[in-house]
C-alpha cells in the first residue's frame, strides 16, 4: 500500500519509477518464497496475460526493427512491471483499497489547487511559472497535468463520492479539480475527461437500474450531469470576470475546435496541433511495414524517410520530427504492425470485459479505478506516447490497482452467493 501510494505522490518527479522497481524486487522475493501462491493468484495470472499482450508484439517488432537499439528499454520493462504486480497483488488487502482511493483524492486535489494558484498568481506553491501561457502545476515544465487529471477522473469521482457519504462537504473538491482540467488548455485532456465522465455516469446509472432503483438512477444521472455542467460554466464565468485576459490560452484552444469541421485540411491540422501531419506520415510507415511495424520507438527516427514534401515538421520545425504519432492506435500500428494492433484490441477486450463483470458483481466497487485503467489505453488518446516509460508505468500502476479491485469484487460476489445459498437451504429445511 505504501509503495502504491508513494508512486502517485512522486509521479511529478522521476523518482516515481523507483517505487515500481522496489515492488519488482519484492516481487522476486515473493516468487522465490512461495511461487505456488503466485501462480495460483487470479490477479497475477491476469497481469501476466495483459503483460504478454503488451510485450509480445514489441518483441516480434524488435526482430527486424529499423533501429533496434531504440526499443530495448521498452522490452526490458516488461519483467519489471509483471514482478511489481506480483508483490502488490499478493499483499494489497481489501481494506487498503479505500485508503489508496483517499490518497488519490488528496493528491489530485493538491495538484488541482496548486495549478489554480499558478493560474491566478503566475507561480504555483513550489514557485513554478506558467509554460507558454498554460498551467503545468507540479509537473513543470511538462504539460502533463491535464491528461493525467482527465485519465484519473473516474478514480477522483468514485473517491469523492465515497468520502461525501460521510462528509458531504467533500463534494466541493470537484471545484478545483474541474477548474484545473478546464484551465490546463489541453484539447486532448478535455476529450478524455468528457469520455471518462460520460462513461462513468452511464455505468453508475446502469448499476442503480440493476439494483431496481430506476427512478433513483435517473435522478442521480441528471443531478450529476447538471452539477458538472454548472460547475464548469460557473468557474469559467467567475475566472473571466476576475481577469478578462486570464482565459486567453484556454479560450483560444476552445475556439480552435471549430476548425475541426472546416473543409480546409490545413485548418483541421492546425486545430489538432499538427497531428494530422503526424498521422499522415504514420500511416505511410504502416503501409510499408504493416506486418510487425518499424520497431518500438522508431517513429521519430524514420519520420524523415516517410514525410511528404513540405512536411510541416521538416519545414517549420527545423526538421525536428515528433517523437510519436499522438494517437495510441496508430502508434501501435506504426511500432508493431497488424500483430500489435490485434494484441492491443485483445488487451482492450480483456480490460473492458473485466470492468463490466466487476460492475455487475459489485456495483461501484471497481468502476472508478477499472474505468481509469481502461481509459489509460483508450485507442483515440492523443497526448503521451503509449510506449513511453512514463505512461507505461502509470498505466501499469493503474492496472495493479484495478486487478486488485476486480479480484475483491469477484470474491465479494462469491461470498454473497454462498450466503444466499445457505439462507435458501435453511429456509427449505
Amino acid at each position: 500500500l505504501t509503495l502504491m501510494a508513494l508512486y502517485l505522490i512522486l509521479l511529478p518527479m522521476e523518482a516515481a519509477i523507483y517505487t515500481i522497481i522496489a515492488l519488482a524486487v519484492l516481487g522476486v522475493h515473493a516468487l522465490w518464497r512461495d511461487r505456488l501462491a503466485v501462480i495460483e493468484h487470479p490477479g497475477v495470472r491476469a497481469a501476466v496475460v495483459l503483460g504478454l499482450l503488451w510485450w509480445v508484439p514489441l518483441v516480434i517488432a524488435q526482430l527486424d526493427a529499423v533501429y533496434p537499439q531504440a526499443g530495448l528499454t521498452r522490452l526490458l520493462a516488461f519483467p519489471v512491471y509483471v514482478l511489481a504486480s506480483v508483490f502488490a497483488l499478493l499483499h494489497l488487502r481489501r481494506q487498503d483499497l479505500p485508503v489508496l482511493s483517499t490518497v488519490a483524492v488528496l493528491v489530485l486535489s493538491f495538484w488541482s489547487i496548486d495549478a489554480l494558484v499558478q493560474f491566478f498568481y503566475g507561480t504555483d506553491l513550489l514557485g513554478f511559472p506558467h509554460q507558454w501561457g498554460r498551467i503545468t502545476g507540479v509537473f513543470y515544465p511538462d504539460l502533463t497535468l491535464g491528461p493525467l487529471l482527465a485519465a484519473l477522473a473516474p478514480v477522483f469521482y468514485s473517491g469523492v463520492s465515497r468520502l461525501a457519504e460521510q462528509r458531504p462537504v467533500c463534494w466541493l473538491l470537484l471545484l478545483p479539480y474541474l477548474g484545473a482540467v478546464a484551465l490546463a488548455a489541453s484539447r486532448t485532456a478535455w476529450f478524455i475527461w468528457a469520455m471518462s465522465t460520460l462513461i462513468y455516469l452511464v455505468l453508475r446509472f446502469v448499476a442503480a437500474r440493476r439494483q431496481g432503483r430506476t427512478e433513483v438512477a435517473q435522478r442521480r444521472l441528471l443531478r450529476s450531469t447538471l452539477v458538472v455542467v454548472v460547475v464548469v460554466i460557473a468557474s469559467a464565468l467567475a475566472v473571466d470576470r476576475f481577469s478578462p485576459t486570464a482565459l486567453g490560452e484556454p479560450r483560444a484552444r476552445w475556439n480552435s475546435l471549430s476548425q475541426l469541421v472546416s473543409t480546409d485540411l490545413n485548418q483541421v491540422d492546425e486545430a489538432l496541433g499538427r497531428r494530422l501531419t503526424a498521422w499522415r506520415t504514420g500511416f505511410a510507415m504502416f503501409a510499408e511495414h504493416w506486418v510487425n511495424g518499424v520497431g518500438p520507438r522508431n517513429y521519430r527516427l524514420v519520420y524523415e524517410d516517410f514525410a511528404q514534401e513540405q512536411d510541416y515538421f521538416m519545414v517549420h520545425n527545423n526538421g525536428d520530427a515528433p517523437t510519436h504519432p499522438h494517437l495510441f492506435s496508430l502508434e501501435v500500428m506504426v511500432d508493431a504492425g497488424v500483430i500489435g494492433l490485434f494484441c492491443f484490441a485483445a488487451l482492450l477486450w480483456v480490460i473492458w470485459r473485466a470492468l463490466w463483470r466487476s460492475e455487475r458483481l459489485a456495483p461501484g466497487m471497481a468502476v472508478g479505478v477499472g474505468l481509469a485503467f481502461a481509459m489509460a489505453y483508450f485507442p483515440l488518446s492523443m497526448h503521451k506516447s503509449l510506449y513511453s516509460s512514463f505512461w507505461a508505468s502509470f498505466a501499469w500502476w493503474l492496472g495493479i490497482w484495478a486487478l486488485a479491485s476486480f479480484e475483491y469484487a469477484r470474491r465479494s460476489d462469491r461470498s454473497g452467493t454462498r450466503a444466499t445459498t445457505k439462507r435458501d437451504l435453511g429456509g427449505h429445511e
